[in-house]
């Protein structure tokens, strides 16, 4: 579609394609990575993730719930690393 010009862009927000297919498209118009890059040949966007959940785990606990899980969606990750640590709200 991006080839055709039947789109603008594509903003990216879930990448299971290898870079360098990314890359060939490119050449068709503008990809947005929506994930912290180190790739220069591509624009990106990304978010605090960790301060994220701090503040939705916050707003949960504030409306009185008590049990509360969370799922989280990579058994791996190819383009950002693994980062586990405890999250405390003071």
């Amino acid at each position: 579609m991006l080839q055709m010009k039947q789109l603008d862009g594509i903003i990216v927000c879930s990448r299971i394609s290898e870079m360098k297919i990314l890359l060939d498209y490119q050449k068709y118009g503008p990809i947005i990575l929506c994930e912290d890059t180190a790739q220069a040949e591509f624009s990106s966007i990304s978010i605090d993730h960790y301060a994220a959940f701090s503040c939705a785990l916050e707003y949960v606990i504030a409306k009185g719930y008590k049990k509360i899980g969370y799922s989280l969606g990579r058994k791996r990750a190819e383009t950002v690393p693994i980062v586990q640590r405890p999250l405390t709200i003071s």
